[in-house]
C-alpha cells in the first residue's frame, strides 16, 4: 500500500470523528456513546503507527527523503490537533474556578466528544448502576444511600419537568465522580458531580448534583429540538441551574453585594460578545437572579422560547420580540426586583429581631444552607486565555499544515 494512504487515513478517521460528534451536538444527542470514539482513535492510531514505520524506512533507504518528511509530518499534524483539543479543555477546566474563560465555539462545537469520553470513565470506572424514572446513576461504594439518592434526583427532575410542562425525551446519566478538580460538569445529558458529603463520611445529594441535573433538563425536553445548534448566552445557561438550585434571597443579596462594589454587569454587557460565552463568577450570581425574575414575571412558556431559540447575534432582537422589552428596560425590571426584595428582606429582619433563640438559630441555618459561594475575581491580566490559546494552536496548525504541502507540491512540480 501506498506510503501516502496510511497518512490520508488518519486525517480521514480524525475528520470523521469530528464531524460525526459534530453532528451529534447539531443534532443535540443524548448521551453520546463512546465506542465510535475509541474505534476511530484506534484507527488513527493504527494508520499513524504504520506511517512512521514505513516513513523512516523510506528516510533511511529511499529517495525523496524530503517528500517523504513532508508526508510524515502531515500525519503528526492530528496527533498536534488532539493535543490542542486536551490542552483547551484543561485550561478552560482550569479557568472555570476563576470563571473567566471563554467558551469557544470550537470548545463548545466538540463537547460531544467529552461526553463520550465521560461515558466511558462512568461505565468503566465506576463499578454500579441504578436507574431511575428519569435518571442513570452511576457510582461506587463511596455513596451510602444510592436509592434513597436516585429516588431525590428523580424527584428534582420530576418537579422541574412539571413546572416547565414537559417531559424529557431521554435520562440524564449522573455520574457521581471527582472531575480534575472540579465540583461538578454537565455534557450533553451527561451530568458529573463530585459527591457531596455531610459532616462526617456520609454522602449526600447537594446542590451541585442538581446543578449539573438542571444543565440537562432543557436540551432533551421536545421543544427543544430548535435547540440544536444554538447556544444561548452563559447567563441564561448558568442563571437557569442557579435559579433552581440557591434560593432567590440569597441570590439578590449577592447581587446587590455586586452592585454596591461596582462590580455588577448590566444585561447588555452579560449579552455582548465579551461574555456572551463567558463563565465569569458574576454571571452565576446575577443570571441566577436574572432568571428568577424571567420565570417569575413572565412564565417559563417564555424563558423556554428564549433560551432555545436565541442566537448570539440575535439576542436582543430575541428578548423584545418575546418579551417586548430592550436589554435595558429589562436591566431595569431585573434590579427593580432586587431592591424589592431587599426591602422585604430589610423588614422580616426587623420582625426577626423578636424571635426567639431557637427560631433565630433556624433562620440562620436556613441561611447558612442556601447561601450562594462567593467566587472571587482573579486576576487575569498577563495570563493567556483560552481563546488566546485557541489562536496560537491554530496559526501553528495552519503553518504545520501549509508547508508540507507546499514541499509536496514543489516535488511534484520539479518531476514534471
Amino acid at each position: 500500500m501506498p506510503f501516502p494512504v496510511f497518512v490520508i487515513t488518519v486525517w480521514l478517521a480524525f475528520l470523521g470523528m469530528h464531524g460525526y460528534y459534530f453532528l451529534l451536538d447539531y443534532w443535540n444527542t443524548p448521551h453520546p456513546s463512546y465506542l465510535p470514539l475509541f474505534f476511530l482513535i484506534a484507527v488513527q492510531g493504527i494508520a499513524l503507527l504504520s506511517a512512521i514505520c514505513i516513513g523512516v524506512w523510506r528516510l533511511v533507504r529511499k529517495p525523496q527523503r524530503l517528500k517523504t518528511a513532508a508526508w510524515l509530518s502531515l500525519g503528526f499534524l492530528p496527533v498536534f490537533l488532539w493535543y490542542s483539543q486536551v490542552s483547551l479543555t484543561f485550561h478552560s477546566v482550569a479557568d472555570r474556578v476563576s470563571r473567566q474563560v471563554e467558551m469557544s465555539w470550537y470548545l463548545v462545537t466538540t463537547q460531544p466528544i467529552g461526553a463520550a469520553l465521560l461515558d466511558s470513565v462512568g461505565r468503566w470506572t465506576l463499578p454500579y448502576k441504578l436507574e431511575g424514572e428519569r435518571t442513570v446513576m452511576f457510582y461506587d461504594s463511596a455513596i451510602a444511600d444510592p436509592q434513597g439518592d436516585l429516588e431525590k434526583m428523580d424527584a428534582f427532575i420530576k418537579n422541574e419537568e412539571q413546572y416547565l410542562g414537559r417531559t424529557m425525551l431521554a435520562k440524564i446519566h449522573w455520574m457521581r465522580a471527582p472531575l480534575f478538580g472540579m465540583p461538578g460538569y454537565a455534557l450533553a445529558s451527561i451530568a458529573v458531580a463530585r459527591p457531596g458529603h455531610f459532616s462526617g463520611d456520609e454522602t449526600c445529594v447537594d446542590s451541585v448534583d442538581y446543578h449539573e441535573a438542571a444543565h440537562n433538563i432543557i436540551p432533551l425536553l421536545p421543544a427543544s429540538a430548535v435547540y440544536a445548534g444554538h447556544y444561548p448566552p452563559s447567563f441564561l445557561r448558568e442563571g437557569w441551574a442557579e435559579s433552581r438550585t440557591t434560593d432567590w434571597f440569597m441570590l439578590a443579596e449577592e447581587s446587590w453585594k455586586l452592585k454596591r462594589s461596582n462590580k455588577a454587569l448590566t444585561v447588555c454587557e452579560m449579552a455582548s460578545d465579551i461574555y456572551y460565552n463567558q463563565s465569569d463568577y458574576r454571571i452565576y450570581q446575577q443570571g441566577g437572579a436574572l432568571v428568577t425574575v424571567l420565570l417569575d414575571k413572565f412564565g417559563p412558556e417564555k424563558f423556554l422560547e428564549l433560551y432555545t431559540n436565541c442566537t448570539r447575534k440575535t439576542f436582543e432582537r430575541d428578548v423584545e420580540r418575546i418579551y417586548g422589552l430592550s436589554l435595558e428596560e429589562l436591566d431595569m425590571l431585573y434590579w427593580e426586583e432586587v431592591e424589592s426584595l431587599r426591602r422585604a428582606m430589610r423588614a422580616f429582619e426587623k420582625t426577626a429581631e423578636n424571635l426567639t433563640s431557637e427560631e433565630k438559630g433556624v433562620l440562620e441555618e436556613f441561611r447558612e444552607e442556601n447561601q450562594s459561594p462567593s467566587i472571587p475575581l482573579v486576576e487575569t491580566v498577563g495570563r493567556m486565555t483560552v481563546k488566546q490559546r485557541l489562536h496560537r494552536h491554530w496559526a501553528i496548525a495552519v503553518c504545520w499544515l501549509l508547508v508540507p504541502l507546499l514541499v509536496i507540491f514543489w516535488h511534484k512540480t520539479v518531476q514534471c
